[in-house]
């Protein structure tokens, strides 16, 4: 077990007054023991009220900064400061007064439902319990309980499952009203409708608490005021998901491979740690008999953990199969309808904008595999699909559909504006050259487009199967129109 560096309970004499302004890391680096650094030289202002995310890839250094800020241990070098005291100054018991966590790996105590999630704060009334039970999407699961909120949980929670752990978890750290809130993969365990609706909540929450997560399910990160992005212990990218995204860099690639986990979860759905019930076990007192059962109770956590993660790999790798066309390496039809569009729409009506689509389609392939085979009309599809890459902006979502039929998604968007995108784009594929072995070939593009109104989103499902069928009829009409054409339905 990894132990806090040495000196780090001196100069903590000054009681910090309530958060208002910045938490500000100040070239701060640190390492673990005997390890690389975790973090290096990385400076950054969280404001006040803010609600701000950490991703990239695991070991980058993003749950590192949580411990830092929870003074689990010391900076190495560099400062932290909130609003501008330095934190090594800083109290523990003032800091930790103002803060909740939520952590991937929740324990709960050994006891009933009500009294774990009463340690947020402990005169809470059983009407403020099951308030922010409701507002961690927990109570209705509550009340299915032989005992409701007077159910036991089991040691560590071990009655649970590790999505129930977390809500309850995270209904703790609310009814704390922290100033701040600190997420560590906090919805990790969360299918995606309750993920979708606790992400509501927690923006609820930010009118009145600065929050700072930690994530790799990036749709818990696409509405935060400030994205950070980690690499090797770096900060590499800041910005808003938009903004980073139409940069094309780390974020952008994330967003991409984020792609199959919305397949996967559309596909094959999610899978939950398997819940340790041990809760029939007679637990001798003894220091020998209680270390041998925390071993045993490591063991049997450990052991559902490598279950869960080699399942969860297959399931991966399925999505990779299931979700990803070959010849392009862009989402296929089935993720593509089935995961990108509906988180697109649900962001569109999130942000009250409308959606537009495009269905692009290259002309005169059919001429030339006549002429040249079908490996040349390969060949010109694999590079069609690189040029609209290229062309498109990282907020606009690609998929290849089949044959040389493309999606586009962008948003926000009018009618307007999304024939203006695509005349770009057809204007910018009839000027390209398709190489074939020593031969040019050219191609033209028919593109069909439509927008959806989100602001009164219902069924995703249905709004995807009539938008496309809206945009069949107005590439058809593109077609008839000779082609190289945009035309709405």
């Amino acid at each position: 077990m990894r132990q806090p560096i040495e000196g780090s309970n001196q100069n903590r004499s000054l009681a910090l007054p309530p958060f208002h302004s910045e938490i500000r890391f100040d070239h701060v680096s640190f390492r673990y023991k005997g390890e690389q650094l975790s973090l290096d030289d990385i400076s950054f202002t969280v404001q006040a009220g803010q609600s701000v995310a950490f991703v990239g890839r695991s070991g980058s250094g993003k749950s590192t900064v949580l411990n830092l800020i929870t003074r689990f241990y010391e900076t190495e070098t560099g400062s932290i400061f909130i609003d501008g005291h330095k934190l090594r100054q800083i109290s523990e018991e003032s800091l930790r007064s103002q803060i909740s966590t939520v952590f991937q790996d929740t324990i709960l105590f050994n006891t009933t439902v009500r009294e774990n999630i009463r340690q947020g704060r402990l005169n809470a009334t059983d009407q403020e319990v099951e308030s922010v039970a409701k507002s961690a999407e927990i109570h209705d699961f509550i009340a299915t309980l032989p005992h409701g909120y007077d159910s036991q949980v089991g040691e560590m929670g071990g009655h649970l499952s590790g999505g129930q752990r977390q809500r309850i978890s995270l209904a703790r750290a609310i009814l704390h009203n922290p100033t701040l809130l600190l997420l560590d993969e906090a919805t990790s365990a969360l299918d995606p409708a309750t993920e979708a609706a606790i992400n509501k909540t927690l923006e609820k929450i930010s009118e009145n608490c600065t929050i700072i997560s930690v994530t790799h399910r990036l749709t818990s990160a696409v509405n935060s005021d400030q994205i950070f992005v980690m690499d090797q212990g770096k900060l590499v990218e800041r910005g808003t998901h938009r903004e980073l995204l139409n940069k094309k860099g780390i974020y952008f690639g994330l967003w991409q491979e984020f792609t199959l986990v919305l397949a996967q979860d559309a596909l094959v759905g999610e899978i939950e740690s398997k819940s340790i019930d041990i809760s029939s076990t007679d637990i001798d007192v003894s220091p020998e008999a209680l270390a041998q059962k925390v071993r045993e109770l490591e063991g049997k956590l450990h052991a559902g953990q490598k279950e869960s993660d080699r399942l969860r790999a297959i399931n991966h790798r399925w999505a990779q199969l299931a979700g990803t066309d070959q010849l392009t390496g862009l989402p296929n039809k089935l993720s593509f309808l089935e995961a990108v569009v509906p988180q697109e729409m649900k962001q569109a009506h999130h942000d009250q904008h409308g959606i537009g689509f495009m269905l692009v389609s290259g002309d005169n392939l059919g001429p030339i595999n006549e002429r040249f085979g079908r490996d040349a009309g390969d060949v010109i599809i694999h590079n069609l699909a690189r040029i609209l890459q290229s062309v498109l902006k990282g907020e606009e979502q690609l998929g290849h559909l089949d044959g040389a039929n493309f999606a586009v998604s962008l948003h926000p968007a009018s009618l307007g504006r999304t024939r203006s995108r695509a005349e770009e784009i057809r204007g910018f594929v009839a000027g390209q050259s398709f190489a074939f072995g020593q031969t040019m070939l050219k191609i033209t593009a028919s593109i069909g487009i439509t927008v959806v109104a989100c602001s009164q989103l219902g069924d995703t499902r249905q709004a995807t199967e009539e938008a496309f069928a809206l945009l069949n009829g107005a590439l058809y009409k593109a077609k008839r129109m000779g082609g190289n054409a945009v035309a709405s339905s």
